[in-house]
């Protein structure tokens, strides 16, 4: 793109280039996606934002339609195929009204207005989730009967407080693993474990840093000793003085202190800010200039139980719920901005650790093999299921007659059609349709596009 574009209908012109080169993108895309490796999808928005074409489309025309669509998504699970579908649709319409000379303010004014019509439907026809009904929806969503046992014994072991997580797993067969409280990842050295060191009433402290000199906690290993209470200690590094002083005194029975070293790496790097949240303590950091010393009186926090095994550290913790809340917050805003999928991995690996109560799906190679989106699906079904708790639900044959009073009413319902979704969050649809108004209003109002510097 060299030239200035100084009318809205030539800017409609391009724009509609682009549009019919998504929408013949989107109607080749099969419902199973290589994307990249062995990981496939049926998620249109991931296999959008892998389609790569010119400066145009990359830098202007595809960012302004994601941004609307993800945003749906968080806010709404299931909301952002729709939406990126419905505005790619309305575009289709409506840019030749643009560029035949129609004025862009009566051709919005008259999509709001259908718009509205819409979403006054849906909230008419949402109905109130019931056995029966939710059990049609897992039957209609799912065809083979293996996901149907997964859904359905997942949702009995979670309860009304455990949350459910899908993963992919190494091994042959599928399992469900019920764990509560907070799970990290992290072991300590073999030579403080003999089997499981598990505790309640646990002292813990927190050193993003090395303990190099014994005297540095000398005044942890007097109280330890003195009160015989438990410590757990999360430490980048020990050195052999300190780690053998502590391991001397723990046989001897005078003190009960679990030293956990975790070095930096790709994936620890914010472990300590997780732990920080988790244990309701703040991190003592020699890289500030703090002093371990100090610390170890001062920065001290106690939690309900620890347990230390080979597969990593549980902590229960019920007093930190409301800051473990926020720190899950955050986490899944920076998440949000990660378009690439597979670049989220360790945003949900966090605020799995961070999850207390859950209940972990793991799928099989065998039945990843006999369904490559099996993780997908079953994920997105759980995403979905607070709004529609929430909000109540659509049955597609319930919202629609066989004429459409308007064009986003019918683009809807073939949307619906094609993507095989017979139930929906109502909360999703309408998400969708406010989401789907935003961006092709947007692009209906530009008039005017300057090139930028490509290098």
């Amino acid at each position: 793109m060299n030239n200035i574009i100084t009318s809205s209908r030539k800017s409609s012109k391009l724009f509609l280039n682009y549009v019919k080169k998504s929408l013949d993108i989107i109607s080749n895309i099969d419902q199973e996606i290589l994307i990249s490796g062995d990981i496939k999808t049926s998620d249109i928005i991931q296999a959008y934002i892998l389609y790569k074409d010119d400066y145009f489309h990359e830098k202007i025309f595809k960012p302004i339609i994601l941004k609307g669509a993800i945003k749906s998504e968080i806010l709404s699970p299931g909301a952002g195929e729709i939406s990126l579908l419905l505005s790619l649709f309305l575009l289709y319409d409506l840019l030749p009204e643009v560029i035949s000379g129609n004025h862009y303010r009566e051709i919005k004014d008259k999509l709001e207005k259908d718009c509205d019509k819409l979403i006054d439907k849906i909230d008419k026809a949402s109905q109130i989730l019931d056995k029966k009904s939710f059990d049609q929806m897992i039957n209609q969503g799912f065809k083979d009967q293996k996901s149907r046992e997964i859904i359905k014994t997942g949702i009995n072991l979670s309860g009304s407080s455990r949350k459910i997580i899908v993963n992919k797993s190494n091994k042959t067969e599928s399992s469900i693993l019920v764990s509560d409280g907070y799970n990290f990842s992290i072991s300590p050295d073999k030579n403080f474990l003999k089997k499981t060191w598990s505790r309640k009433n646990v002292n813990c402290l927190i050193i993003d840093g090395v303990i190099l000199e014994v005297s540095e906690i000398h005044h942890l290993l007097t109280y330890a000793s003195e009160s015989h209470e438990p410590y757990v200690i999360f430490v980048r590094g020990l050195s052999p003085d300190v780690k053998n002083t502590i391991f001397v005194n723990n046989n001897r029975g005078t003190i009960d202190i679990m030293p956990i070293e975790i070095p930096v790496s790709e994936h620890t790097i914010n472990i300590f800010s997780d732990l920080s949240a988790v244990c309701g303590c703040d991190i003592t950091s020699s890289y500030k200039g703090d002093l371990i010393s100090k610390a170890s009186i001062e920065k001290i926090s106690v939690v309900e139980s620890v347990r230390v095994d080979e597969k990593g550290v549980s902590i229960k913790n019920k007093d930190v719920e409301r800051r473990v809340a926020t720190q899950i917050r955050e986490i899944s805003e920076k998440r949000s901005e990660i378009l690439e999928p597979q670049n989220r991995v360790l945003f949900d690996k966090r605020i799995s650790a961070l999850s207390s109560g859950k209940v972990e799906i793991k799928i099989g190679y065998n039945d990843q093999l006999k369904n490559p989106i099996i993780i997908e699906s079953i994920d997105k079904f759980f995403r979905s299921i607070p709004n529609i708790l929430k909000f109540g639900y659509i049955k597609r044959s319930n919202l629609f007659s066989r004429s459409y009073e308007t064009s986003v009413e019918n683009h809807i319902y073939q949307i619906l059609k094609n993507r095989k979704i017979s139930y929906i969050s109502s909360h999703s649809l309408i998400c969708s349709v406010k989401s789907s108004l935003s961006i092709v209003s947007s692009i209906l109002s530009t008039g005017c596009i300057l090139p930028c510097n490509q290098s």
